[in-house]
């Protein structure tokens, strides 16, 4: 965080493209707007934006009281859930010629996160993708004595996860034959996660990391790396055979074999 000393001048030249202040405490949405604004960079600044809580339009003190309370409000904006991914940013209580002011230091990201409205956007996606995969057949066919629902969710949700979005508009696709269900996923491995240690707990690497950064805030999933290793015990508690992939330059098949 800057010297009181700049801070002041800061606020003394006014708002900027990486200046911006607030008088009001209440639009969360507008901090969400300005942070998401700061981090993506786009004038390529490559240096902090600053958000000046408790400062009014022409510079001067609004006369805002800075409390405990509000200060977690606006640290808590980095991982709510409706900024992804997480951005970068600092929060500090200031009093400048006696005038409380909350500061939000937020930095440029390499990944920049997306907008609060485009969230909603990437949750209709994932849910169709989802909906297109356990619906090619009856999702209350799924839980069956065959097929344990647990392991079948977890590859689904891996299945979603590292499709190659990105290239591909081919959905995850989910067959049932007599003795088996194919999971296909497009895309292939990436980065760390190679075939030799596929499915190895704990390792992991997200083609796209907004949208797993995504399933995971919306509840879809709870720990990175571990979905296909739950779905393999799930598998052999239920006596099924064990868990086959095979993997291809252009995507992955998980194959279940049906409980003898």
């Amino acid at each position: 965080m800057l010297t009181d000393n700049e801070l002041l001048e800061i606020i003394q030249r006014g708002e900027s493209d990486r200046v911006e202040f607030k008088q009001s405490r209440n639009d969360l949405d507008k901090f969400r707007e300005a942070i998401c604004a700061f981090a993506n960079d786009l004038p390529d600044h490559r240096e902090p934006g600053l958000i000046f809580v408790g400062v009014k339009d022409d510079g001067t003190c609004a006369n805002l009281t800075i409390d405990d309370k509000l200060l977690q409000t606006l640290g808590g904006l980095r991982s709510d859930g409706k900024i992804l991914p997480f951005p970068s940013l600092e929060v500090d209580k200031k009093i400048l010629d006696g005038c409380e002011i909350a500061v939000i230091q937020v930095e440029p990201s390499d990944n920049p996160p997306v907008k609060p409205d485009q969230l909603r956007e990437i949750d209709r996606l994932l849910k169709r993708n989802i909906s297109t995969a356990l619906n090619t057949r009856d999702y209350t066919h799924i839980e069956t004595p065959d097929y344990p629902f647990e392991a079948l969710r977890e590859l689904v949700r891996n299945a979603v996860i590292h499709r190659n979005y990105d290239s591909s508009n081919t959905p995850v696709r989910i067959y049932w034959f007599a003795d088996r269900v194919e999971i296909i996923s497009p895309g292939s491995v990436y980065g760390e996660v190679k075939r030799e240690n596929f499915g190895t707990q704990g390792i992991t690497a997200y083609r796209n990391p907004t949208i797993a950064e995504a399933m995971r805030n919306m509840g879809f999933m709870q720990r990175f790396g571990m979905g296909i290793p739950m779905a393999r015990r799930a598998l052999a508690a239920n006596d099924n055979p064990e868990l086959q992939f095979e993997i291809e330059d252009t995507l992955i098949l998980a194959e279940i074999g049906r409980r003898q």
